[in-house]
């Protein structure tokens, strides 16, 4: 019904009760629908993972359990401008996730910098060819194509999981 309310009006800003089923998917579905429209959570427990995570599905403002409509009203007007009033406690856990995340992010953007060379014995791995193999076609040692699978192992996280050598 929410969803269906919002797609013909088309309002600026939408109060969502944190007390209905699904409220969290509700919020989600809003912003996929318009992600312009402003979302004021209503009633949200005042722990911080249900604040964190209305803020993970999109919230633009919230209104604990215990504020008054004069708080209600005072929300509604800071998601308009685009501001948000909230406790030391709840803004600090918001810029811990954002560090989270923009570390994840970080990682996975990362290029990779592997040297060409590098790179070619990565893709001869990839073919199935053993160190040996790969040194002959590369008319290379073996212990530096062992030095090679060794910084690419370092330079994408990985650790080479087979056990040493028994020789």
């Amino acid at each position: 019904e929410v969803l269906l309310a919002v797609s013909r009006v088309s309002p600026d800003v939408v109060l969502i009760d944190m007390a209905m089923n699904n409220s969290i998917s509700t919020i989600r579905a809003v912003k996929r629908l318009d992600p312009c429209i402003k979302v004021v959570a209503l009633g949200i427990p005042k722990v911080d993972r249900d604040i964190i995570a209305c803020a993970e599905a999109g919230i633009s403002n919230y209104v604990t359990r215990q504020d008054s409509i004069s708080e209600l009203i005072r929300a509604v007007k800071d998601a308009m401008r685009g501001e948000l009033r909230c406790s030391p406690k709840i803004a600090a856990r918001l810029l811990q996730k954002v560090g989270a995340l923009a570390a994840d992010r970080s990682l996975l953007e990362e290029p990779c910098r592997l040297t060409p060379r590098e790179m070619e014995i990565a893709h001869l791995i990839d073919l199935g060819l053993s160190n040996k193999e790969i040194a002959t076609k590369l008319f290379i040692e073996v212990s530096t194509v062992k030095n090679h699978v060794h910084n690419i192992l370092d330079k994408l996280f990985l650790q080479n999981k087979r056990p040493p050598c028994q020789c």
